[in-house]
C-alpha cells in the first residue's frame, strides 16, 4: 500500500515539477518580435533610449519614421542613447531583438503606434515586457512623449516599486558575510 501511494504521488508530482522547471527556465529560443505589425515599406531611424548595460531596465526602442518632420530625442545625456539612421523594418527589428534578448528577464515586445497631435503616424514604440515572476509586473515603465515643435522628447521612468528596487540593487550583498 505504501509503495502504491508513493508511486501515485510521484506520478502526479513529477509532471508538476517539470512544468515548473520549464516555466522558470523559459524557452531555449529567443522570443520573436511580431514583424507583421511594422510597415515594411517605410524606413526608420532607430532611437535606443538607455541600453547602457545588459540588464538596463530603462531601455526602450522607438522607430522614428524617417523623412517626416518629427525627430525623437531621449531626455538623457547624449552618451546614454543611440540613434541609427535610415534602416529598413527588418534591420530595425533585428536591432531590437539583439538589444532586448540580452536582458535576462525579457519575455516579449509590445509594439504600439505613435501618433502626432493630428493623429498622423510618426513612429512605433517597441516596449519590452518582462517575466512577471521577476518584477511582479510585465510592464514596468511609464513613457511620455512631449511635443516641442518638430521635436518629440522621450521621457521614461520605471514604476515606483521597481525604481526603489533598482536604486538599491548595487548594494546587494555588500553588507553580508
Amino acid at each position: 500500500m505504501k509503495i502504491r501511494v508513493m508511486s501515485l504521488a510521484i506520478l502526479f508530482i513529477l509532471p508538476f515539477l517539470s512544468g515548473c522547471f520549464l516555466f522558470v527556465s523559459g524557452s531555449p529560443e529567443s522570443p520573436e518580435i511580431p514583424s507583421e505589425t511594422i510597415d515594411p515599406t517605410v524606413r526608420y531611424d532607430i532611437v535606443l533610449y538607455g541600453g547602457r548595460y545588459m540588464d538596463d531596465l530603462e531601455t526602450l526602442i522607438v522607430l522614428d519614421k524617417a523623412g517626416d518632420k518629427y525627430e525623437f530625442i531621449p531626455y538623457l545625456p547624449q552618451s546614454d542613447y543611440t540613434i541609427v539612421k535610415n534602416q529598413t523594418a527588418e534591420q530595425a527589428l533585428a536591432y531590437a531583438r539583439d538589444v532586448y534578448t540580452a536582458q535576462s528577464a525579457y519575455a516579449r515586445t509590445r509594439i504600439s503606434r505613435i501618433l502626432d497631435k493630428d493623429n498622423q503616424f510618426i513612429g512605433y514604440e517597441l516596449r519590452p515586457l518582462y517575466n512577471s515572476f521577476r518584477y511582479g509586473y510585465s510592464d514596468i515603465m511609464f513613457v511620455n512623449y512631449a511635443f516641442q515643435g518638430d521635436k518629440v522628447i522621450i521621457n521614461l521612468r520605471l514604476i515606483d516599486s521597481i525604481e526603489r528596487r533598482e536604486k538599491y540593487r548595487m548594494f546587494d550583498g555588500m553588507f553580508s558575510r
